[in-house]
């Protein structure tokens, strides 16, 4: 049977910890230092898509990703975003939805002033469970998957700037509900990107660099 699901996370700059939640007002900063999303998912036909996956913090580099589940094979990153914010301004939506053989999801990232939305596709082959198309679009411009999937966005330009880079994504991807394992699963492959590609590590340097 083929049916929808849909779900919205949106972060805004009152959210501590955990998308959904609010922070208790005695004990809550003036201005939050973080917002980190754990992660939901829709799923229909066997096809399982991500929302959420969000961890930016203060002088850190920001962190984005999607996850996808094809049917009887195990999850993988869709797509996974690197870039710079104004924390404790910046703000990430993101929402997933899947529909019979159809599934999307997306995060729009707003700081600096400027906003740019990365959305994901896929499609599976009619009556089978393999995919048919995916598509990755940063503000309405195609990327080939096939030419990376990892993105540094530099938020600070206008129109925010986009460096597609084809690194290898972590092999095991576990459960992301937990904003913790959020946190951890994108730092440690955030590392692994930098050690792995000088590019990374110097926009990531970049970013801190602001902190210190």
């Amino acid at each position: 049977m083929h049916y929808l699901t849909r779900s919205l996370i949106a972060g805004v700059t009152v959210l501590v910890g955990c998308t959904g939640s609010q922070p208790n007002s005695i004990n809550a900063p003036s201005k939050p230092d973080h917002l980190i999303m754990g992660e939901g998912s829709s799923i229909s036909d066997g096809l399982s898509i991500s929302n959420g996956n969000v961890v930016v913090i203060d002088d850190q580099p920001g962190i984005a990703f999607a996850t996808v589940t094809p049917p009887g094979q195990s999850k993988r990153v869709a797509y996974f975003l690197v870039f710079n914010h104004d924390r404790p301004n910046a703000r990430v939506k993101t929402e997933g939805g899947s529909s019979g053989s159809t599934a999307n999801t997306f995060h729009t990232i707003n700081t600096f002033g400027n906003e740019c939305t990365v959305e994901y596709d896929v499609v599976l082959k009619d009556g089978t469970e393999s995919i048919e198309t995916e598509s990755i679009s940063i503000s309405d411009t195609e990327y080939d998957s096939s030419k990376g999937r990892v993105f540094l966005i530099d938020m600070e330009a206008t129109p925010p700037s986009v460096t597609q880079l084809n690194l290898d994504l972590p092999a095991d991807v576990p459960a992301l509900k937990e904003p913790d394992a959020t946190k951890q699963f994108g730092q440690d492959t955030l590392n692994a990107f930098r050690k792995a590609d000088k590019s990374v590590d110097d926009f990531c340097r970049s970013i801190e660099a602001r902190g210190k």
